[in-house]
């Protein structure tokens, strides 16, 4: 834009002095059309920008990660004036995306439209967003231009991706718990089994009113005996501590993407799953409800919810149910370490995710195997 203004500086000068030189109605025409020309490019770019109408969309506003979306820009010039240079620079809102995108300049012909379009590839699962940042339109004389944020973007959801991990004796375990812990008895009050005369230790649901009217005596119901046996996930969703930047992101999506690769295997194991995340719970969640508990993992938030040491005591003192606990930690404390002890002496099976990238971490984990307990590193 520098050297069309020092163009047009040297022209207006030239056409000055050939005024002087030859006085001559074209040299006078050529002179004042020269210092119109400026006022004429700048009215005609302003109607333009009123005129130019983006839009922007995506082929897929949900994917797994690992997956592409393609993003599609279009400007559409809705003005009888041509669009002689418009510059549209593009980013995304996070490193979690690969974008093969490059700032482009284009001009639209009138009543037309122009679009640009780029892959973008998913690192992590997440809420992110993709789109235009700025756009600058110049005039035909590339003498002005108009520089504008734009405040626009596509977003879309990455969910985490499931992996396979039938392999893992952890399944093994917890269902050799779930048969050993099978004395754990509740009836299903839905499922009459057999009638019988009153005991003075049955509650009233047990008695059948309707029959003990007709025969002048108390009758109870026996209703279906079930096993409680469930699995509980604990997700330790607290702020991640001594990470950051993509490096928290990456911790993030391993703990995550090991929470519903888990969640998968156990819920297709016709085993209930009760799922604890710190500040949102989904407590007694039902057997094959993985598509709901998959929705629910994948918008987790890391965010400061306090303590996962007290968090996870109180869900020690309460738990009574669960044959077995898969715990996804960012960090294995003395107090977690003692609580998974406390459940591990209740006969409780207790398997850990956790981090093993430095010393201390893996000092925790070899604390926890001493117990008995199964440990795995969420790069495995």
């Amino acid at each position: 834009m520098l050297k069309n203004r020092l163009a047009y500086i040297v022209v207006v000068i030239v056409l000055f002095q050939l005024v002087y030189i030859y006085e001559h109605n074209m040299t006078y025409a050529a002179f004042y059309a020269a210092l119109m020309l400026p006022l004429i490019s700048l009215a005609a770019t302003l109607v333009l920008r009123r005129k130019l109408v983006i839009s922007e969309e995506l082929s897929a506003y949900e994917v797994v990660k690992g997956g592409r979306v393609r993003y599609i820009f279009t400007l559409n010039n809705g003005s009888f004036l041509l669009c002689t240079n418009v510059h549209v620079s593009f980013g995304t809102s996070s490193p979690a995306l690969e974008a093969d995108a490059d700032d482009g300049s284009f001009s639209v012909l009138p009543f037309k439209s122009r679009s640009v379009s780029f892959d973008v590839t998913t690192k992590y699962r997440g809420v992110y967003s993709v789109g235009a940042e700025s756009i600058t339109l110049y005039d035909f004389l590339g003498l002005f231009k108009f520089r504008q944020g734009y405040a626009g973007g596509v977003e879309f959801v990455v969910n985490p991706s499931v992996k396979p991990v039938s392999g893992l004796p952890m399944l093994a375990a917890v269902q050799d718990t779930a048969e050993a812990r099978s004395f754990m008895q509740d009836e299903n009050y839905s499922i009459i089994s057999d009638l019988r005369k009153y005991q003075p230790t049955d509650g009233y649901k047990k008695i059948h009113w309707k029959l003990s009217a007709k025969k002048g005596e108390l009758i109870s119901k026996n209703f279906q005996i079930t096993q409680r046996t469930s699995v509980s996930l604990v997700f330790d969703s607290s702020a991640v501590k001594g990470l950051h930047g993509e490096d928290a992101m990456k911790r993030e999506d391993l703990m995550v993407e090991a929470l519903v690769s888990v969640m998968s295997e156990v819920s297709g194991q016709s085993c209930p799953v009760e799922l604890r995340i710190m500040g949102k719970d989904e407590r007694g969640a039902q057997t094959g409800a993985f598509e709901y508990l998959y929705k629910v993992a994948a918008g987790i938030r890391f965010a400061d919810y306090g303590r996962f040491d007290d968090y996870f005591a109180n869900i020690v003192r309460m738990q009574s149910e669960a044959s077995g606990m898969v715990l996804f930690l960012q960090h294995i404390t003395d107090s977690t370490a003692a609580a998974i002890k406390t459940l591990v002496f209740f006969g409780c099976n207790v398997v850990v995710f956790a981090p093993a990238e430095d010393a201390s971490e893996k000092d925790g984990i070899a604390k926890l195997e001493e117990m008995g307990v199964l440990c795995i590193s969420y790069e495995e």
